[in-house]
């Protein structure tokens, strides 16, 4: 009977020397932990003493069974104790939540808070303690035209509810349901404010492209202009021959004088112009001479310098000229040359489409072939 009692205490010493090191952080509770431990291992030298000695123990297993007993007691209420308020905070903190969830083991619901059970109470009108059941009804309710997350999504009192299934393993299942109304009206606006972009994005091709093209129609003209000036030279070149070798041929003239590229390049003002105008005659010793500022307004004017490129053109092809000078007034420019004058002239296509383009403006232009070609324009009130 001894040896069962003192195993009895070696087994209530074991347990509360296992349990100890839990409380290293309570202060009261550690000193408790090790004064029971203190007082069941004097009980356990007491019978080692009495066992030595051969002494009668009588009445002391009392003591030696009543007090380790006492102590186990208190080390499983303890447990116990402690445990249930644990599962008792994570009920409370559950229930707590926005978001639904049910916990089941096999077909048995373990948990189910509070949030899950109103929910399904206004979808169903019923409260319902089945997990397969409640998936059933939720599959069969589902609002196919929200795609969140592959989630089954519902809608209750104007908001919108997704719920999840998930295998925890062990038999355990798990569900919840959330809230996603803002997401959803987040998703639709970035939906619509992306539609929009795309439609932008359309609109800002276009421009672009158009952009596209007006700078390649810019390039485009500004080789043909070059192409010109290069052309006008070798023409003014070809005219200089044949006149020095007397087969002048007034048909060439004719044919030569309609070609008159419709350029300019919009990037320099017509004084710039006017200078590129003379690097590419010089070489046929002919220059343009002016007197007098253009208007500030015209500074920049595509039209005007093509007046005054044509009337230095007729003035070299048609007139033999070296000098063509431009005076510059308020409301008019005038262009004469040192060339000769030609009894009959014929309109090519350059200067048809200058009279058109200045009748178009407003302007008036008088071309006089027999004072040397002389062209005034006049581009102010006095029209």
């Amino acid at each position: 009977m001894m040896i069962l009692v003192f195993l009895l205490n070696l087994g209530v010493l074991s347990v509360g020397s296992y349990e100890l090191p839990k409380y290293i952080g309570k202060k009261k509770r550690f000193i408790l932990e090790i004064l029971l431990l203190a007082i069941n291992v004097v009980i356990m030298l007491y019978q080692i003493y009495l066992l030595i000695a051969k002494k009668d123990i009588g009445y002391y297993n009392i003591i030696f069974i009543v007090l380790p007993l006492i102590y186990l007691t208190y080390l499983l209420y303890v447990k116990i104790h402690f445990r249930s308020l644990s599962l008792f905070s994570i009920y409370e903190g559950i229930n707590k939540l926005d978001e639904g969830m049910m916990i089941a083991k096999g077909g048995h619901v373990i948990f189910q808070n509070e949030a899950l059970d109103k929910l399904v109470y206004i979808l169903f009108k019923t409260k319902i303690r089945n997990y397969k059941v409640l998936l059933k009804r939720v599959e069969e309710i589902k609002d196919s035209t929200i795609d969140f997350n592959s989630l089954i999504c519902v809608r209750a009192n104007d908001r919108i509810y997704a719920f999840s299934y998930h295998d925890l393993g062990d038999s355990y299942i798990e569900i919840n349901s959330i809230d996603i109304t803002e997401e959803i009206t987040l998703i639709n606006e970035l939906q619509r404010v992306l539609k929009e972009l795309k439609d932008t994005e359309g609109v800002l091709n276009d421009y672009l492209n158009n952009i596209e093209q007006l700078e390649y129609e810019k390039q485009k003209n500004f080789m043909l202009n070059k192409i010109h000036n290069v052309l006008s030279y070798k023409i003014s070149i070809l005219n200089k021959e044949i006149v020095s070798k007397s087969k002048y041929d007034k048909m060439i003239y004719e044919d030569l004088s309609d070609f008159n590229a419709d350029m300019f390049d919009a990037n320099k003002l017509v004084e710039n112009n006017i200078n590129e105008l003379n690097s590419d005659i010089a070489p046929i010793g002919a220059r343009v001479l002016v007197n007098g500022k253009c208007p500030f307004n015209l500074i920049s004017d595509e039209l005007l310098f093509e007046i005054i490129r044509e009337a230095a053109t007729n003035a070299i092809y048609h007139g033999n000229a070296n000098e063509v000078i431009v005076n510059f007034y308020n409301d008019k420019i005038e262009i004469t040359n040192n060339g000769s004058s030609e009894e009959t002239f014929k309109k090519g296509k350059g200067i048809t489409l200058l009279e058109k383009r200045c009748h178009e403006r407003g302007w008036l232009i008088n071309i006089l072939p027999k004072e040397r070609f002389k062209m005034i324009v006049y581009f102010g009130d006095n029209v």
